[in-house]
C-alpha cells in the first residue's frame, strides 16, 4: 500500500427479493478489477459433509441404549426369580405377577428416558459449543 492512500471495502447485502446473480454480475462489471465474491470458509463446508453423521450417531446409541435396558430388564427379572415364585405362593396369578414385572420394567425404563435424555442434550449442547468454538464462532448468536 502506498503511504497516503486508503483502502476501503464495501459489503453489499442483499434482500430476498433481489435477483443474485443479475445483482453481482452488475457489481462485476462496475468493479472489474476489485470486486471479489465472499467465499464461505472452508471450515464452515466441511460441517456441511457430515450433516447427517449426528443422526446416524443418535440412531446407534439410541439401538446400543435400547440393547442395555432389554438386557438389563432380563436379567433383573431372572436375578428375582426366587421372589417371582415367592410371590406365585402367596397366591398370585400369572396375570398379576406379569402386571409386576411390568411395573418394575416401566419404572427402570422410565428412569434410563430420563437420565439418558438429560444426559444427551447436556452433552449434545457441550459437543457443538465444541465444534462451533473450534471454528472460531460463537455457539449462539445473538439477534
Amino acid at each position: 500500500m502506498v503511504q497516503g492512500t486508503l483502502s476501503q471495502a464495501y459489503a453489499v447485502w442483499l434482500d430476498s427479493g433481489i435477483d443474485r446473480a443479475a445483482t453481482l454480475g452488475a457489481l462485476r462489471q462496475a468493479f472489474p478489477t476489485t470486486f471479489i465474491e465472499h467465499a464461505v470458509p472452508r471450515q464452515i463446508l466441511n460441517l456441511g459433509l457430515v450433516s447427517g453423521q449426528p443422526i446416524l450417531l443418535a440412531t446407534i446409541v439410541g439401538v446400543l441404549a435400547g440393547a442395555a435396558l432389554v438386557h438389563a430388564l432380563v436379567m433383573s427379572v431372572r436375578r428375582g426369580r426366587r421372589q417371582i415364585g415367592f410371590l406365585k405362593t402367596l397366591g398370585f396369578t400369572r396375570r398379576q405377577v406379569v402386571a409386576a414385572v411390568a411395573w418394575h420394567a416401566s419404572s427402570i425404563a422410565a428412569v434410563a428416558l430420563l437420565i439418558g435424555i438429560l444426559l444427551g442434550v447436556v452433552m449434545g449442547r457441550l459437543a457443538w459449543g465444541a465444534i462451533v468454538d473450534d471454528l472460531g464462532r460463537p455457539a449462539r448468536l445473538r439477534q
